[in-house]
């Protein structure tokens, strides 16, 4: 009985959330980790936010609106480098850890790969 509630629960919940990430209008949204900028060690402070502003940039260029890049919070892998996620509706999130900013071409390729081809 409880079973057979969740699951129809579970159905609504995941027809609701899909057809509210397609409200949004990207394909994808990638996230770098831009917290921290003034303590060592962290995402911040391995200068983040100059990678993020060239994936903005790039994306942009590229993918026009298909794709948001956003600066974020804490991800929890500041000691593994810089950290980026990639969402997407095709496929499901992926993780780039031990980035450094000039790695802004592997993250662009990643979000690129989620996109589908033209």
């Amino acid at each position: 009985m409880y079973l057979d509630a969740f699951c129809t629960f579970l159905v609504k919940f995941t027809k609701l959330f899909a057809k509210f990430r397609g409200m949004t209008g990207y394909k994808s949204h990638l996230f770098v980790c831009t917290a921290s900028p003034d303590k060592p060690g962290k995402c911040g402070h391995k200068n983040s936010d100059k990678m993020r502003m060239k994936l903005k940039e790039t994306c942009r260029d590229a993918f026009g609106k298909d794709v948001r890049v956003s600066s974020s919070g804490c991800l929890g892998y500041c000691e593994q480098g810089i950290a980026c996620v990639v969402y997407s509706e095709a496929q499901p999130a992926k993780w780039y850890l031990n980035m450094k900013d000039d790695d802004h071409d592997i993250i662009f390729n990643a979000v690129k790969s989620t996109l589908p081809q033209k």
